[in-house]
């Protein structure tokens, strides 16, 4: 479902451009569901903080960039704002996965983010 090696996987599905852009966007927020009813607090702690690896990476490894425009920007906004809502889903393992989204995701409102979740979580365990 996640992995870049099946030609159905969302990493790929999320990429077709011979599925409109809206249809792929919803795909993305729809995660948040995904996380708030499946993932959240459940026994997938390691599957969940490594979800956003196969979607977000390409633009860690300079595959995606926003300076390009187009998809490449407007699907960094729809990661972005869905990743933003999964941060604020009560379970750490959630939170876990959203700032290692965020930190492949390179967007460039991620350190307001990431302070604005700091400053609203001042009383953080040294693991998280």
């Amino acid at each position: 479902m996640q992995g870049p090696l099946l030609n159905c996987s969302v990493s790929e599905v999320i990429w077709e451009r011979a599925v409109p852009f809206a249809y792929r966007e919803r795909c993305v927020r729809a995660m948040f569901d995904l996380f708030a009813q499946l993932f959240d607090g459940g026994p997938l702690t390691a599957s969940v903080n490594m979800w956003w690896d196969s979607l977000a990476f390409d633009w860690e490894c300079g595959n995606r960039a926003r300076e390009n425009g187009g998809e490449d920007q407007a699907m960094q906004d729809v990661m972005f704002a869905t990743l933003a809502r999964i941060l604020d889903l009560p379970s750490e393992s959630s939170q876990a996965a959203a700032l290692h989204g965020l930190g492949h995701l390179h967007h460039p409102e991620t350190a307001d983010l990431i302070q604005s979740y700091l400053n609203r979580n001042n009383a953080l365990s040294p693991e998280r």
